[in-house]
């Protein structure tokens, strides 16, 4: 599986959890990188953070599954994490996340009441 664009672990090199690849350039450069590991022989690729056209352009130029997180609808797969959408993270909240839940205080409360 190959993974274009922004990783977690490289979220704060790109500014933080933010749209990337929001010019021609940028685009072009992302679909050539996707072509090229699917030439490398991936079974699918992970695109985070990039705007709909962006998306849209990476999924129609290669032949594997895209999985977008962030990346709108033009994807194959939309990947959520489960910790994002409970709130489980406190005030932070990219994007594209909607919280569906606000489980982090009761976590708190409740690990710290299990230390106790």
């Amino acid at each position: 599986m190959g993974h274009i664009v922004m990783t977690p672990r490289s979220a704060t090199n790109f500014g933080g959890f933010k749209v990337q690849s929001c010019t021609s350039e940028g685009a072009a450069k992302l679909v050539e990188d996707a072509k090229a590991l699917e030439a490398a022989g991936v079974f699918s690729t992970v695109v985070e953070c990039v705007p709909s056209v962006v998306a849209k352009a990476i999924t129609r130029a290669v032949n594997v599954p895209i999985l977008g997180i962030g990346a709108e609808s033009y994807v194959n797969c939309q990947v959520q994490m489960a910790q994002k959408l409970l709130g489980m993270y406190g005030v932070f909240k990219p994007k594209f996340v909607k919280h569906f839940a606000h489980v982090r205080k009761a976590m708190v409360e409740d690990m710290n009441a299990f230390h106790q």
